[in-house]
């Protein structure tokens, strides 16, 4: 399998490859723009930044063998994703024993759209107090 990447664009990474005795064939591969994927995650309730709060993002859909990625927001709430191959994408927020898993988004980065924000909220759900008997 080959890839390439560069600071602002990456080729999708090929096929295996099976080399043959003799010359390699040639190999073509095209560099196509990335996209910065940024945003900010808030508390659904009152708006607050979402500091250490966990940023995935997953490919969906065409084209292939794209890899996902992740990140962490900083004391802000925001997150930065760079060199993302465009098409459609799924991020999804979560910061564990601290708010309810957040739902999922989907978009579609174009490289004419660079940076791209998606900006995200968790939910702290509600709290529950009583009294446990036997």
């Amino acid at each position: 399998m080959i890839a390439v990447t560069m600071p602002n664009a990456e080729a999708l990474p090929s096929e295996p490859l099976a080399l043959a005795a003799g010359s390699p064939p040639p190999v073509r591969l095209v560099l196509a723009s990335t996209v910065r994927l940024v945003g900010r995650v808030t508390d659904l309730r009152t708006g607050a930044p979402v500091a250490g709060a966990r940023v995935n993002v997953d490919p969906v859909g065409e084209p292939p063998l794209r890899g996902g990625a992740s990140a962490t927001t900083n004391a802000e709430g925001h997150y930065e994703i760079p060199n993302r191959i465009p098409g459609r994408w799924r991020a999804v927020a979560n910061k564990r024993n601290a708010f309810l898993p957040g739902e999922a988004r989907e978009f579609d980065l174009s490289a004419e759209a660079s940076p791209f924000t998606a900006d995200l909220t968790l939910d702290p759900g509600l709290p529950i107090a009583g009294v446990v008997t036997d």
